[in-house]
């Protein structure tokens, strides 16, 4: 059995070797390196410039212009012109130069100098100089000199610092007793003196190899200072998993450091923080959330674009967990919320499948996924058979094709599309029904808004997108009937329309923002008549409006005014309208609606301050439609006694 002293002696001895047979070979390539040839390869001439070749030429035909007979010929005249360019013809500047001048003309030959051949022969009589490929390298290669960044000295001493590494590794005891200390420091001393020092001819690789093996050894010796606290160790049994399935082992925790490899570590963290989670906690929420982590790291692990998306969110998609448990209540949690848990798992592979869900910031995540964990608290049967059920496929590849959307994107601020898309997620949210009956409301309805209103500046857009989307959420929560009905299509008409008289400055944001509020709401006053409808309705009755108010040289209706005549319009439209469902009588009404509003903003000025007031003048003008509709008014004549009957008739009723 060998004694400790006699491994130590065995430990030195075995280090004395190595030092003596690695500084021989050291020296050697150092004397091999720098030893200096006999003599420097002589330097040559390249020979005249152009700009040199082109003086000369200039001087010769100065000298020579008034020759008799003249020495150049017919190429007096081409040397002229081509010395007259900008910048000469190199090629015909040498050609005419060696011409003239062969003398200076010449380029030197390269021919070594026969004392420097002999001189080599007489010092290095082994070499063969009858061999092509010797006699070159002796007149290129610099004599004397080592370019790279560590020299003989500093190789030297890292050779001894290698072999006092290999030492230590094997005698650590002798540093400290300390057993945590001697684990990292022995696990550090061996990966140190791995390949030979000596062999780094620059700072940079050797200084990362370094630190390469320090956060290594110390990550090797992880079982030596691992306390009671479970997370630590959790997490660094998932970097080490990590280091052993990375293809450049030993470079993964330095590639951590230089932002790489997150793709793994992430994975691997899902899986040891599942059993860490399992087994330390015993509330059944904690237990659905360890399932969900053990299923998803796969996904993290195969996939290349989603784990940043991932590393960002998985907190939110959790987050919404909760969320929904503190809405929906113990229940979800029996027997370990299988719906809750496929739910949740079931988002995180949909979102894991698109390229788009950067797009998702925080909150509206937390929004959409907290909406469809709700639709499943009140439908169940959801997820029973198929966890990827239609309806959350459409819910969330909806929102991303609409947040995603580059034209969109180029008009609105990030910011201002992340709070609209907010607000549509946090109403669907609430009204989890919503996304039960029409998962694709999103493009339905928030995307037609979006798209419809583009081309506005991002003030102008903004309003009138949020007011559209709210307000027609808010109908529909109100009223679900009208899901799957027409209904997105005429607020993203309207919103068009509005979009249109915005940008030719017709009428103000604060106006369309305030009109798109009112005409979402007034489709509920007679869902079957707008639902029916096939032309654009609601859009066609504010034009009409606007183009009335603009004809109006006393602005009865400008302002809030414009909004209520479009109010009490629809309003009148959805009381009496049955018989626009034709096509053919649609075109006749908005023809004559169009001349009975003009007509009534010449009486309701002339009447105004007499029998009536302008908050009046909306009513009275929808009176004036729906007597149109009920087939009143025959001919819109300013002096027909009917017309002038109906108009009195509404203004009696209405100082009543």
């Amino acid at each position: 059995m060998i004694t400790a002293n006699a491994a130590m002696a065995l430990s030195i001895a075995r280090g004395l070797i190595k030092l003596s047979g690695r500084t021989d070979r050291l020296l050697a390539e150092k004397e091999a390196v720098t030893s200096e040839l006999i003599l420097k390869m002589p330097s040559f001439d390249a020979g005249p410039s152009t700009i040199v070749m082109v003086r000369e030429l200039r001087k010769y035909l100065e000298d020579t212009k008034n020759d008799s007979p003249d020495p150049l010929g017919k190429i007096r005249q081409g040397i002229e012109n081509e010395l007259g360019q900008e910048t000469p013809d190199s090629t015909k500047i040498t050609q005419w130069f060696t011409f003239l001048f062969p003398e200076k003309a010449m380029f030197p030959v390269l021919d070594p100098d026969s004392e420097y051949i002999k001189n080599l022969k007489e010092n290095y009589p082994e070499l063969n100089l009858s061999d092509k490929d010797t006699l070159a390298a002796a007149f290129y290669i610099g004599p004397g000199k080592d370019q790279r960044q560590i020299g003989y000295g500093w190789r030297m001493a890292l050779l001894v610092v290698d072999v006092m590494a290999e030492f230590g590794a094997e005698n650590t005891a002798l540093f400290t007793r300390d057993e945590v200390l001697r684990s990292i420091i022995q696990a550090v001393l061996v990966r140190f003196s791995k390949p030979d020092l000596e062999s780094y001819d620059s700072w940079s690789p050797f200084l990362r190899h370094a630190l390469t093996v320090t956060l290594n050894g110390v990550l090797d010796a992880r079982q030596a200072y691992q306390s009671d606290d479970p997370w630590l160790n959790a997490i660094l049994n998932a970097l080490a998993r990590a280091r052993e399935k990375a293809k450049d082992g030993d470079n993964y925790v330095l590639g951590l450091m230089q932002g790489k490899g997150y793709h793994a570590l992430i994975s691997e963290g899902l899986s040891v923080a599942a059993t860490t989670l399992d087994s330390a906690c015993a509330g059944g929420f904690e237990k659905v959330v360890a399932h969900i982590l053990k299923e998803a790291a796969p996904l993290v692990s195969k996939s290349r674009d989603f784990h940043d998306f991932f590393q960002d969110h998985w907190g939110n998609l959790v987050r919404a967990g909760l969320t929904s448990l503190e809405k929906y209540g113990p229940d979800m949690l029996k027997d370990e919320s299988p719906a809750l848990r496929d739910t949740l798992l079931a988002i995180v592979k949909e979102l894991s499948r698109t390229t788009d869900a950067q797009f998702l910031s925080p909150d509206v995540l937390l929004k959409i996924t907290d909406a469809a964990l709700g639709a499943v608290s009140i439908y169940p049967d959801l997820v029973l058979h198929d966890v990827e059920q239609e309806w959350l496929k459409k819910l969330f590849r909806s929102a991303l094709e609409t947040i995603g959307n580059q034209s969109i994107r180029s008009t609105f601020s990030k910011k201002g599309l992340e709070i609209i898309i907010s607000n549509v997620a946090g109403t669907m949210a609430e009204n989890p029904e919503l996304i039960i009956k029409e998962p694709g409301l999103f493009q339905s309805l928030a995307g037609g808004i979006l798209k419809a209103v583009k081309d506005l500046n991002n003030f102008d857009a903004h309003s009138i997108a949020t007011a559209a989307t709210t307000a027609s959420l808010d109908v529909l929560a109100r009223n679900p009937s009208l899901l799957g009905t027409r209904y997105p299509y005429f607020v993203a008409d309207c919103a068009e329309r509005l979009a249109e008289l915005v940008a030719s400055k017709k009428i103000q944001r604060i106006q369309a923002a305030d009109i798109i509020t009112v005409a979402s709401q007034a489709v509920v006053l007679n869902p079957i008549l707008f639902n029916q409808t096939q032309e654009r309705l609601v859009g066609e009755v504010v034009r009409i409006v606007v183009e009335a108010a603009q004809k109006d040289d006393k602005k009865m209706i400008a302002g809030a005014a414009l909004v209520e005549v479009v109010r009490y319009m629809l309003d009148a439209v959805a009381s009496h309208g049955a018989a626009l469902i034709d096509s053919g009588f649609f075109a006749q009404f908005l023809d004559k609606a169009a001349k009975i509003l003009d007509a009534g903003l010449v009486l309701g000025g002339e009447r105004l301050g007499r029998n009536l007031s302008l908050p009046s003048l909306p009513i009275m003008l929808s009176g004036l439609i729906a007597a149109q509709l009920k087939g009143d008014i025959a001919a819109v004549d300013l002096k027909d006694p009917q017309f002038v009957e109906v108009f009195d008739g509404l203004i009696e009723r209405l100082t009543a």
